[in-house]
């Protein structure tokens, strides 16, 4: 018996990381295999990734990826940044930003900075999300909500029913989800939507069997967003193999056929 889901978004992460994320991702959307990206603003390979998928905006959304904890950033942000200039570590982001300890001007000055960079490059930014999902936490993301509607941006990712079924068991799903709900107050006052659920497609990898799998991704009458990051060489510690393996395998083009899903952007959320 088939289970029906109404839309499903296939999105990686990190697009810019690095040259080889960058290469990665563009070979999933290539294969047909992703319908959606955020771009980071402030990372090696952010150049490349603006210029190669500005054609390719009518294959895929392409929104942004927030990043508060890695590298540097693009402004003058001093309560942000360590003693060497770059960003505290994503510890230290929930820890200060749980405390308070961020200039709200500073956030505001970089979250502006960072979509303007994807914005300026040619890139209709269809939705914000954050690296480590740093875009959720307290008071980052009443922020966030403001700069997003500045820009015109209507849609975030806000994970408020968790990934999966185990999502509640990790104590950082716990706290995320948390994070998540805080957020989504923020979000709606400010009008943005997003999709019903999120699932790590490393859920889908490490489900038992096929049954499993059917079982995780199924939702009807509901957009899911199933989240990727096909940067890796090699698959991740609880993983057979990497995300882009699986993306591109008949495992999981069996998959999207069991669950009858149709494959949408984040323009559909």
């Amino acid at each position: 018996m088939s289970h029906q889901i109404s839309r499903i978004i296939l999105h990686a992460d990190d697009f810019g990381r690095t040259i080889e994320t960058t290469t990665s991702v563009l070979r999933c959307i290539d294969r047909n295999v992703i319908t959606s990206v955020t771009a980071m603003a402030n990372a090696p390979g952010t150049d490349h990734a603006l210029a190669a998928v500005l054609p390719l905006q009518h294959q895929v959304s392409v929104g942004v990826h927030l990043n508060f904890c890695e590298g540097q950033p693009l402004t003058d942000v001093p309560t942000l940044v360590d003693e060497r200039g770059h960003f505290f570590s994503k510890r230290s982001v929930v820890v200060r930003a749980v405390l308070n300890r961020f200039s709200a001007s500073d956030l505001e000055r970089e979250c502006t900075a960072q979509l303007s960079r994807v914005r300026d490059a040619g890139i209709a930014i269809s939705h914000i999300d954050g690296h480590k999902h740093l875009h959720l936490a307290p008071h980052v993301a009443p922020i966030v909500a403001r700069v997003a509607r500045r820009f015109g941006v209507e849609r975030v990712r806000c994970p408020v029913d968790g990934r999966s079924p185990d999502w509640r068991r990790r104590a950082s799903g716990f706290v995320r989800s948390r994070f998540a709900r805080l957020a989504n107050r923020h979000f709606s006052a400010a009008g943005l939507r997003h999709p019903d659920r999120l699932i790590d497609v490393t859920d889908l990898i490490g489900a038992a069997n096929r049954d499993r799998r059917v079982t995780l991704l199924a939702a009807p009458m509901l957009l899911t967003e199933v989240m990727c990051h096909p940067r890796q060489a090699e698959p991740r510690p609880t993983s057979t193999m990497t995300d882009a393996e699986f993306l591109m395998s008949d495992q999981f083009s069996a998959l999207l056929a069991d669950t009858q899903a149709v494959r949408c952007t984040y323009w559909d959320c």
